[in-house]
């Protein structure tokens, strides 16, 4: 399942099985938009510290590098022009 799907389109990829492990439907970039709108959220109402978990790798299947990846690129995308303290935080079992 792609990450932060709809209902409507949950029940098509599942009828599909196609369940989009590889990131080749727009997950990346719908993982990005998530991180950037929490981090915006949080600008508007004074946050000045935010943590994020590891974001679609758990239930959705995101592949937790590919998530590392976006998380980090995005978080420093927009520390280039806001103050804020961002933690991270990425968990696998391999761990």
């Amino acid at each position: 399942m792609s990450c932060h799907c709809h209902d409507d389109e949950f029940k098509e990829k599942e009828e599909h099985e196609c369940c989009c492990h590889g990131g080749e439907h727009g997950e990346s970039e719908k993982l990005a938009s998530a991180y950037r709108r929490s981090l915006e959220i949080a600008g508007e109402n004074g946050v000045r510290i935010i943590a994020f978990p590891s974001i679609s790798t758990g239930i959705y299947a995101y592949p937790v590098e590919k998530a590392a990846k976006v998380a980090v690129d995005t978080v420093a995308e927009f520390l280039m022009q806001n103050d804020m303290l961002v933690y991270i935080v990425v968990y696998n079992k391999d761990a």
